[in-house]
């Protein structure tokens, strides 16, 4: 239970600081969540991470 909501504060303040941290669109969130998610934690593979962006770019809205 603790891991767990160590994890869901991790979450929310890496979200926070990538939130307030990145101007100029949503193409610089991108390598902030590779360093937080792909790189420290390993969440996901970098590959997962290229096919969420392309899957994003794909919508309309979701990299704004």
């Amino acid at each position: 239970m603790k891991c767990r909501i160590k994890k869901y504060i991790w979450l929310l303040g890496v979200n926070l600081f990538i939130s307030a941290f990145t101007f100029g669109g949503g193409y610089v969130v991108v390598p902030m969540v590779r360093r937080f998610f792909v790189v420290k934690k390993q969440y996901f593979s970098e590959e997962d991470l290229i096919n969420m962006a392309a899957v994003a770019q794909s919508t309309p809205g979701a990299i704004a």
